[in-house]
């Protein structure tokens, strides 16, 4: 005689176990994603303060030789720079600006001859 019993499937995962990964997959990233975010806005803001503060460094050289501040050209500012938005705001033989924003971060730097770099985002 013949068993007519329907056989069950033993392989796999159950409903409840998928929609369980998933869920837990879903909480991992949405408490990574923001963090992760966070911190890739400051890298941006670390690359432009970097920038500015080799800027400071190359002024403070070029001082020491000539004894007055010399605006540099594109091509001079560090490789730290690259990618930067750097604006000379004044450049006098005794005095120098400048202001640097990352296009991906919405923070405003800021370096003179006086001080260091400063966030001045309004």
């Amino acid at each position: 005689m013949q068993n007519t019993s329907p056989t069950r499937f033993c392989g796999g995962f159950s409903l409840i176990e998928v929609i369980m990964a998933v869920l837990v997959v879903a909480v991992l990233a949405s408490v990574l994603i923001p963090n992760l975010l966070v911190s890739r806005q400051r890298a941006f803001d670390a690359q432009t303060q970097a920038c500015l503060k080799e800027l400071n460094t190359q002024h403070l050289v070029a001082f020491t030789e000539d004894f007055e501040y010399t605006s540099l050209l594109v091509a001079d500012y560090p490789p730290s720079c690259n990618g930067v938005n750097v604006t000379e705001v004044t450049m006098t033989p005794s005095y120098y600006e400048y202001t640097a924003q990352h296009p991906q971060s919405p923070n405003i730097f800021a370096t003179d001859a006086n001080s260091g770099v400063e966030n001045v985002t309004p």
